[in-house]
């Protein structure tokens, strides 16, 4: 997904994390070491995330290990990554965690809001575009990411404005609608799915076991 690397590069970020630090309480974004963590997520970490080589590499295993210390906008650029380098099933796995994580942010600050509907459209169109060949292997994609990032620690900012407690309610109904969303999307009958792969199949788009798909899902991402 190249588009993504441009669309970063264009954005800069710089600019990036002053904005997220205005948005977290109009901080300026404080000097820190690699994998210090600060109340805007682990600026290092997400800096090398949107970068290349061997520095993305270990960003990627770093954010696997604790996702809690990446603000909900870079997940967008961690399921990018895996993308790239061919894991396209933990790739889709890990937009599913981005767009729950990313929800509430995007649901009441209408600028993030904007950032998220750009990176929802660069990468989950390829992405769905892929997964949906294989609809129950869609489905179990989601259905884990789903599980799986209700067991991740939340990610310690919050917008100013909100208490402690009002952030958790509206973060567990925003978790909620987007569960309740992304399930119900999906065919219930043997028949409702051949009808969507019939369709489709007429739009010139392969139906079958989901292509490349890269490492496999670790068995306790559930």
């Amino acid at each position: 997904m190249p588009r993504v690397e441009a669309f970063m590069r264009k954005m800069g970020f710089a600019l990036l994390a002053v904005w997220l630090g205005c948005l977290v309480g109009g901080e300026s974004v404080p000097a820190q070491g690699a994998g210090q963590a600060s109340p805007f997520g682990d600026m290092a970490l997400q800096e090398a995330l949107a970068g290349k080589g061997a520095e993305r590499d270990r960003a990627v295993q770093q954010a696997l290990a604790h996702p809690e210390a990446v603000h909900p906008i870079f997940l967008a650029f961690l399921a990018e990554a895996l993308w790239q380098r061919g894991d396209k099933r933990q790739a889709a796995f890990w937009f599913y965690i981005f767009q729950s994580r990313s929800r509430i942010w995007a649901d009441l600050d209408p600028e993030m809001g904007q950032r998220r509907s750009a990176l929802n459209d660069l990468l989950g169109r390829p992405i769905n575009r892929w997964a949906a060949s294989d609809l129950p292997a869609w489905h179990e994609i989601g259905a884990r990411a789903i599980t799986y990032e209700k067991k991740i620690p939340d990610f310690a900012g919050k917008l100013p404005g909100y208490s402690a407690e009002t952030w958790a309610a509206e973060l567990a109904k925003r978790r909620k609608e987007y569960e309740d969303g992304f399930l119900q999307a999906f065919p219930k009958t043997a028949q409702d799915r051949q009808k969507i792969d019939a369709k489709r199949q007429q739009n010139g788009l392969y139906v079958g076991p989901l292509l490349d798909p890269g490492k496999p899902l670790p068995d306790d991402w559930r």
